[in-house]
């Protein structure tokens, strides 16, 4: 029986140290984790270089296509700005805050496009006044931002 104990026993730790040896020629690249930005100031210049880039998109896009071209990076930055801006920040968002509003809004716009909604006129009114608004505030700064 120890002879059937020590033969177990040694075939487990080959079997294991043959899985160790095998990971040791895989490196692990380590990489350091990103710096949040809690200055809405960057969002907010960030959100309007991005509604400048997919705006003609919506428009001139197959409707297949709005997800992954419009709607996700939107989506994506607005999550980014919500998760690290927060109220008890040094840094408020004050007027920065209706560049948040044009992402959702220009949002909006594309879903009813997709949806082929009957008052896209009305949302796409609703946006660009919203983008107008965005650009005053980072046209303006001191005007409600701290």
């Amino acid at each position: 029986m120890a002879k059937h104990c020590a033969v177990v026993f040694l075939l487990g730790l080959s079997v294991l140290l043959t899985a160790c040896d095998g990971n040791s020629q895989q490196k692990v690249e380590i990489k350091p984790a990103p710096k949040l930005n809690k200055d809405a100031t960057q969002y907010a210049n960030d959100a309007w270089q991005l509604i400048n880039q997919v705006e003609p998109l919506i428009e001139s896009r197959p409707v297949a296509e709005l997800d992954d071209s419009v709607r996700r990076p939107l989506r994506d930055l607005g999550n980014r700005w919500m998760i690290n801006v927060k109220m008890g920040d040094s840094v408020t968002e004050g007027n920065f805050a209706l560049c948040r509003k044009s992402l959702v809004s220009l949002d909006a716009w594309a879903r009813a496009v997709q949806k082929q909604d009957q008052d896209i006129a009305q949302v796409k009114a609703n946006y660009l006044r919203e983008k107008a608004l965005c650009k005053a505030a980072i046209d303006n700064p001191k005007l409600g931002n701290s």
